[in-house]
């Protein structure tokens, strides 16, 4: 009796490693949560909290699930992290996803509403700068910043982050 309830614990543990392996293959970069340290393609170092999007949409400049982002949070800052510019991360773990499909959106989508909120943003782009400024047109792939009295134009694709300040 005593070796067949091992063998059934055995098997009832090994099933439960394979649902495990299962999920965590499903996670993406999007889905850690935690404080991290983010190394970027540019080489700039930054300290960010990997947050849930559900979680940050409470506020009213919150960033939400867009398509290949990552939502990150710094103070009292949200923004979006593309995740495709992030080379390493340390200090975040995995969260499971939920079943189901996923509402995300476009990066214009977000763009374009956080230019009717008039608010400013900051976008790092993948060279290391900086650009701060309010939202003057959002297209399909390429976005315009009024910074410091001049209209610079940026690829979407170009951008790492972006902060809603």
């Amino acid at each position: 009796m005593a070796v067949v309830a091992s063998e059934l614990a055995a098997e009832s543990r090994s099933e439960s490693r394979d649902v495990h392996r299962a999920e965590v293959a499903r996670v993406s970069l999007a889905d850690r949560r935690g404080p991290a340290s983010v190394r970027l393609r540019s080489g700039r170092i930054l300290d960010v909290e990997f947050v849930d999007a559900v979680d940050a949409a409470d506020a009213a400049d919150a960033a939400d699930a867009v398509a290949g982002h990552i939502v990150v949070r710094q103070e009292s800052r949200q923004g979006l992290l593309r995740a495709s510019a992030v080379v390493s991360v340390v200090g975040t773990r995995p969260s499971l996803r939920p079943d189901g499909p996923e509402a995300v959106r476009p990066l214009a989508a977000w763009l374009r509403e956080v230019s009717l909120a008039d608010v400013a943003v900051q976008a790092l782009d993948c060279t290391g700068t900086w650009v701060r400024g309010r939202l003057a047109t959002v297209a399909r792939d390429h976005a315009e910043i009024v910074a410091e009295g001049r209209t610079v134009c940026l690829s979407l694709e170009a951008v790492d982050l972006w902060w809603v300040v």
